[in-house]
């Protein structure tokens, strides 16, 4: 049938479908910033849920964080995460 459109629906892990025609291509490009803190969560030996837990964040923010979903990620947020694994911030004047 011309001019007609079925979305096919594809089944994904957390079990919600892409619907509508929406079939993520490539990952979005994360923040440089956020790729840093994911490296420095991961080296800790914590799991994602002890660092939620820790940093008062929630599980599915960090979760968006690793699966790209987040583009520009809170400053708030990712000092918060920082300090818990054991890093500051600290500002110098150039």
């Amino acid at each position: 049938m011309a001019g007609s459109h079925t979305a096919s629906k594809v089944q994904t892990k957390t079990g919600f479908p892409y619907g509508r025609g929406f079939t993520p291509k490539k990952p979005i490009t994360k923040d440089p910033v956020l790729n840093m803190v994911l490296t420095a969560m991961d080296k800790s030996g914590k799991n994602y849920v002890q660092i939620a837990k820790g940093a008062q964040v929630s599980y599915s923010t960090l979760y968006q964080w690793k699966q790209g979903v987040t583009r520009r990620p809170q400053h708030f947020t990712i000092m918060a995460v920082m300090n818990f694994l054991g890093y500051k911030n600290q500002w110098k004047l150039k």
